[in-house]
């Protein structure tokens, strides 16, 4: 059996764990949440700020499969224009693996299957530099003053593709993930790991543009705990999830991805580091 065909089987036992535990379960079963007490934001991925437009990830429940325990959600259908951050009902459903850290709260990170799916490194090239930067091994460091970016193309990104590396960044600075730089379409977006609002976001914004709008689409995480994260990147078709540090993820439809799309790491009025960095995708 291949090893789509096992991490296919492994989705439907899971999937069928969640349905068995739905019509199973007794409705609101007493649970001991002293085991796990309530972090200070307890959203682990993505809340739309727009009025009327509040959910990201919506409709999780629980399931166990294999000891492990996964968070079973919904991202929802693209709103009214592509790549805005706001969506609709329905949508695709997405599992994130839960951990307990440290300090006994929850946090979610990519299943640990990922690592039997994405089997097959990708090497690491980085070039055609905008702005300071500087490429070395597999790691990027790019520099950007006031009202400066910074950016470095990975080449075109693969449809289905798994993405870590650690991030070190300004305390007031902005860095992240650019997609774009395709011949149709030569402008760039932005999923952020915004340190100086604490806060992971994607709306579409162009690069150019991170000044102008106010995030709409975000999960809350606070940057100042340390200098350095560590972040996955799992991205399927237009759908793109971003864990940061096994504690909190933003899922978020990302059109501007595909179709030739390239991906590169960028930097937004700070300087940023992006070391470690290695690419998988799904083995044969």
């Amino acid at each position: 059996m291949s090893r789509r065909s096992v991490a296919l089987a492994a989705l439907m036992a899971l999937l069928v764990s969640i349905v068995a535990s739905c019509a199973l379960a007794e409705p609101y079963a007493p649970v001991d949440y002293r085991l796990y007490p309530a972090p200070e934001d307890n959203i682990l991925d993505g809340q739309g700020l727009m009025e009327g437009n509040g959910f990201v990830f919506y409709a999780a429940k629980t399931a166990e499969w294999d000891g492990n325990t996964y968070l079973c959600g919904w991202l929802g259908r693209a709103g009214l224009s592509a790549d805005s951050g706001i969506y609709q009902w329905a949508g695709n459903a997405l599992n994130h693996q839960l951990v307990r850290r440290g300090d006994g709260t929850l946090g979610v990170k990519a299943p640990e299957s990922f690592g039997d799916y994405f089997a097959q490194d990708l090497a690491f090239e980085a070039g055609d530099v905008e702005g300071k930067a500087e490429i070395g091994g597999n790691a990027v460091a790019l520099s950007a003053g006031d009202g400066e970016i910074a950016l470095a193309d990975m080449g075109v990104r693969a449809p289905t593709m798994l993405l870590e590396c650690d991030v070190t960044l300004g305390a007031d600075g902005c860095a992240g993930f650019a997609f774009g730089g395709s011949e149709s379409d030569a402008a760039w977006t932005a999923l952020c790991l915004d340190a100086g609002r604490n806060l992971l976001h994607y709306e579409g914004y162009e690069l150019t543009e991170l000044d102008d709008y106010p995030p709409m689409a975000v999960t809350r995480f606070d940057f100042s705990a340390d200098q350095r994260h560590h972040v996955t990147l799992v991205c399927e078709n237009e759908i793109v999830v971003l864990y940061i540090d096994d504690q909190k993820a933003l899922s978020s439809r990302i059109g501007h991805s595909t179709d030739g799309a390239h991906i590169g790491v960028f930097a937004s009025g700070c300087d940023a580091e992006f070391s470690n960095i290695t690419m998988k995708i799904p083995g044969v």
